[in-house]
């Protein structure tokens, strides 16, 4: 199989990631990245001299982020014929807006110290103002699609929905070292994966895209999304928070099953398994204890297993498009899906 800076957009499993745009689809790139600028613009305007909640929204989007759910829509806008970028670049801020405020609520229920590297929104303010932090910005957020297609407002509505549903589960789940496979899936579909393939609908509806397209967009971001989790599990046995920007460890720490968590455990012999499953059970395990965990599940090369996971979600991504997105824009999406799995942070 030949690798994203060609044609076929595929690779094998394992091989290393390439970097860059194919010559082809550098002038989409550079469409992309005008757009994701004014996007930045719209988020500070969506927040700035708003309310008394200005300060605690804005400090949390001025940290930054990989921007990924607002490229996802101008990439799937661009690839589905739309002819001007600035049209998506208000529903673009809008998913941002979604997923930061989901970034808040989830750090109240971990209680993380660090969010992109700066003291979590709940650590910095208080719990209180923080979830209503995290309420304002969806609610900023539904502001910038007024008025967009009943289509769009119900697929973002049907997105949200979903993660609420995958949070909620992830809780209920917690510390439970009987989780399986498919239950983590089910997690991830509901908790990522449903925000990405909604970014990557709303672009081809806002574009005016035929049904096919729309759905052909739409599964090729909910492979990326089912990929951009799975790095997230193993960019968590990093330990150091200068790579990741928050703390390594935090999945076990909090008992929340990964792919990563479940690969190892299937690999490590009896009594090396029973420690880390103490760990992950425990309720606020000493750091020693999870440093120890952590080495044992990197010993038994689970990372590199589920980074493979990662790249076969992005071959089913890429062949998702087959017939509904050809040329330089097939070749711009499968660049982009290529980088999500190569990322470091």
């Amino acid at each position: 199989m030949t690798g994203p800076n060609q044609l076929e957009g595929s690779k094998p499993a394992g091989a290393p990631i390439p970097a860059g745009v194919p010559p082809a689809a550098r002038d989409m790139r550079e469409s992309v990245e005008t757009a994701l600028t004014d996007v930045e613009a719209v988020l500070r305007r969506s927040v700035e001299g708003k309310s008394v909640l200005e300060d605690v929204a804005a400090k949390l989007l001025e940290a930054g982020g990989k921007r990924e759910r607002p490229r996802t829509v101008i990439a799937s806008y661009l690839a589905a014929g739309g002819a001007d970028p600035a049209r998506a670049v208000p529903l673009a801020a809008s998913f941002e807006l979604v997923h930061t405020a989901s970034l808040i609520h989830d750090d109240i229920t971990d209680d993380p110290t660090l969010r992109r590297r700066r003291p979590a929104p709940h650590r910095r303010y208080g719990l209180s103002r923080a979830l209503v932090a995290g309420d304002y910005l969806f609610a900023r957020s539904l502001e910038l699609v007024v008025g967009e297609d009943q289509r769009v407002a119900r697929t973002m509505a049907e997105a949200a929905v979903a993660m609420a549903e995958g949070e909620h589960l992830e809780l209920v789940r917690a510390f439970d070292a009987t989780v399986t496979m498919g239950q983590y899936m089910e997690v991830m579909e509901k908790k990522t994966a449903s925000l990405f393939s909604a970014a990557a609908r709303s672009g081809a509806l806002l574009a005016g895209a035929d049904d096919p397209t729309v759905r052909a967009l739409g599964e090729f971001g909910r492979h990326l999304g089912i990929a951009f989790q799975i790095v997230d599990d193993v960019l968590d046995l990093e330990p150091s928070a200068a790579i990741t920007g928050k703390p390594g460890g935090m999945d076990l720490r909090e008992g929340r099953m990964t792919c990563v968590l479940l690969l190892a455990l299937q690999r490590l012999p009896p009594a090396d398994r029973d420690s880390v499953v103490r760990v992950f059970t425990a309720q606020s395990p000493p750091q020693p204890d999870v440093d120890r965990a952590l080495a044992q599940v990197r010993s038994t090369g689970a990372g590199g297993l589920a980074i493979t996971m990662a790249q076969r979600e992005v071959e089913a991504a890429i062949a998702s498009l087959a017939g509904a997105v050809e040329g330089p824009a097939r070749e711009y999406l499968v660049a982009f899906a290529w980088e999500v799995v190569g990322r470091r942070a």
